[in-house]
């Protein structure tokens, strides 16, 4: 190492040899420089590493090299130099020599770039969206027609403009409407004429537009804020003008009507979209859901699903006209079904407008009748025998039959085809007159015969199809008063019951319409009360645990309210709970129900008496429970850490 010395051989001290005159150096400190500084035959020991292969730079900048001492002795350092730094293009390489690959092109090099609808992936200009079927379409002589009613997807994948005609009828209103279908789509129509006068502008939609000739219109769509690229297609349709029918908006299984049997036909329109519906169907019925008196183009098909299912029944031209659907099938147990009527190839309007009629029959095709004698199935009904109710004779005024106040008087048409009764009524006071429980298929009016003066006949005003209201009727004079109570149809037999109900007029409670198990109103079990009056019967559903405890219980009864409470699964069809009394409180009614399945339970609660009117009301309460008990502060019947209070365990 750098302790050698040189000198020369010598005569030893003894004289009896030769030996080296020279003296060895002192051991240094080791040092980077390729020398054995400390004397101990290795050089450089504390840095193994150098002349091992290395490279200096990132990307396309990076040069190999070898690791090398430094100038002062005390480090290696790379022995290369790198590149200098390009401009980023799209092909794998880090060009630009900062890490990232491909992730900042230079746009003053479009030659390097990938367009402006391709992305770079993987070092390679992939396309992330492609121009739509109709470009080139970015000027107006480019426009390609528009079938009327039939929507068509563009985007804004190279262009931040496109242009579409349709032909038009002077006079006629026109909605032109647009859906962003990607999430960077937001485009803005304007109408122009043959000569390029802009007729309308109208955002993202143009309602309500009259054509004022007749001939091309053509539309121009621009994209909001000039975006272009991908995720930026939308759909553009233009149709006859539509107002909404009632039973919007009805546009998707999440949102869909309701179908109250036995409500009529329901006109509707094909504006924008299918209709949806929702129908609750009893064991062993018959039903029919049918399309028909299709107007303007319509051409409608029809599938029959379970909530959340896949369509089990479904129907294009099988109704009684042309282009019109009809579905039939037997109901095994009680369920809800959900109905869609679509427009067959997408085609919507207002003017493509058909009737939704559903039906329900006890017997026909594949359903007997009970095998009782003398019973026969005539237009979907089991008709026999029958027996004329306790009021008749009652078919003329002079033979009414007196009623009481807010108590039901329930008949037939068993023989007849009219009945009147009477009731007591003070001047100045306000009452509700009413016909409910109406048998399937019976139709009725109303009319009320103010001491003489008639009120013309009433058909229709209450909530459910088929009954009959006369809502807030203000008696002139104190005394007898008559109602007349007709069958439309003029027919007479079996199967024809009714109820008449005269009570002080009735406000309806935030919860109406809820006297039927399709109309009922969803509540969350806790220790919220929800209010109600006693107009009619009232309808709940709430969505219950399996093996959880619930007390359902009235509170607060006013004028002469005494509650029933039942608990019914599968829609309103299957009893599983009754209660009349369990409250500590008069006339109210205290119930404990296990649930024994997870899902939807309705309640039903109604007076005893069958007894309602405007000053009958009550609060309900449904919330979860450990579980009921008897001995009021045991807690053996409880478990640990509980004890028995008002009825239920609680906890410690």
């Amino acid at each position: 190492g750098e302790c050698r010395r040189e000198g020369v051989r010598v005569c030893a001290a003894d004289g009896q040899g030769l030996e080296c005159d020279a003296v060895a150096g002192d051991p240094g400190v080791e040092q980077c420089n390729g020398l054995d500084d400390n004397c101990d035959g290795r050089a450089d020991e504390p840095w193994p590493e150098r002349g091992e292969p290395c490279a200096t730079g990132v990307g396309a900048c990076a040069v190999a090299g070898r690791q090398a001492c430094d100038a002062d002795g005390v480090a290696l350092y790379c022995a290369a130099e790198p590149r200098l730094p390009g401009v980023e293009m799209c092909d794998g390489v880090d060009n630009d020599c900062d890490g990232p690959v491909d992730e900042a092109i230079d746009a003053r090099r479009p030659e390097l770039n990938c367009r402006r609808f391709e992305v770079c992936q993987a070092g390679a200009c992939l396309a992330l969206c492609g121009p739509d079927d109709r470009e080139p379409d970015d000027h107006r002589a480019a426009g390609r027609p528009l079938e009327l009613g039939v929507s068509d997807t563009l985007n804004f994948c190279d262009d931040t403009t496109d242009w579409v005609t349709f032909s038009a009828v002077q006079g006629r209103l026109y909605d032109v409407v647009t859906a962003s279908l990607g999430e960077r789509a937001s485009p803005v129509l304007d109408i122009f004429d043959e000569q390029g006068a802009q007729l309308g502008a109208g955002g993202g939609a143009l309602l309500g537009f009259r054509a004022p000739s007749t001939g091309p219109l053509w539309v121009r769509l621009q994209s909001l804020g000039e975006v272009e690229g991908s995720d930026t297609e939308y759909s553009v349709m233009v149709r006859a003008a539509c107002d909404e029918d009632p039973w919007e908006d009805d546009d998707g299984a999440d949102r869909r009507a309701v179908y109250h049997l036995p409500e009529g036909p329901q006109r509707r329109t094909l504006c924008t979209d299918d209709d949806w519906t929702s129908l609750y169907v009893r064991p062993d019925r018959l039903y029919t859901v049918r399309t028909h008196d299709l107007a303007g183009g319509a051409d409608t098909f029809l599938e029959l699903t379970h909530p959340g299912g896949a369509p089990f029944l479904d129907d294009d031209d099988g109704g009684d006209e042309p282009f019109a659907s009809e579905v039939r099938f037997l109901a095994a147990e009680a369920a809800q079904y959900v109905i869609r009527v679509g427009s067959l190839g997408g085609r919507y309007g207002g003017d493509r407008a058909y009737t939704l009629t559903i039906t329900e029959d006890e017997c026909g095709e594949g359903l007997a009748c009970p095998g009782r004698g003398g019973v026969a199935c005539i237009d979907g009904r089991c008709v026999g025998d029958c027996s004329p109710d306790a009021f008749e004779d009652d078919d003329r005024s002079d033979v009414a039959r007196s009623v009481v106040l807010g108590e039901p008087a329930c008949g037939n048409f068993c023989d007849d085809r009219q009945d009147w009764r009477s009731i007591h009524l003070l001047a100045g006071r306000s009452y509700d007159v009413q016909t409910y429980r109406v048998a399937e298929g019976l139709d009725l009016q109303l009319t009320v015969d103010a001491n003489f003066g008639l009120v013309n006949p009433i058909d229709g005003g209450a909530d459910d199809p088929g009954e009959d209201l006369v809502a807030g009727f203000q008696a002139s004079v104190t005394g007898d008063h008559r109602i007349a109570v007709d069958t439309k149809d003029g027919r007479s037999g079996s199967g024809r019951d009714y109820c008449l109900l005269v009570r002080e007029a009735c406000d309806d409670d935030a919860h109406e319409p809820d006297d039927h198990p399709a109309a009922a109103r969803h509540v969350i079990p806790g220790d919220d009360l929800t209010e109600h009056h006693m107009c009619d019967e009232d309808w709940t559903v709430f969505f219950g645990e399996r093996d959880q405890w619930y007390r359902i219980e009235t509170l607060n009864l006013v004028g002469g309210a005494d509650t029933v409470v039942d608990v019914y699964a599968d829609y309103g069809a299957t009893l599983l709970e009754r209660a009349d009394e369990g409250s500590p409180s008069p006339r109210a009614t205290r119930l404990h129900f296990l649930a024994p399945s997870t899902g939807d339970f309705h309640v039903l609660v109604r007076d005893v008496n069958d007894a309602w009117g405007g000053d009958y009301g009550y609060s309900l309460l449904i919330r979860p429970i450990l579980a009921p008990c008897d001995n009021e502060g045991d807690g053996a019947e409880c478990g640990a850490n509980a004890f028995c209070f008002d009825g239920e365990c609680k906890l410690d």
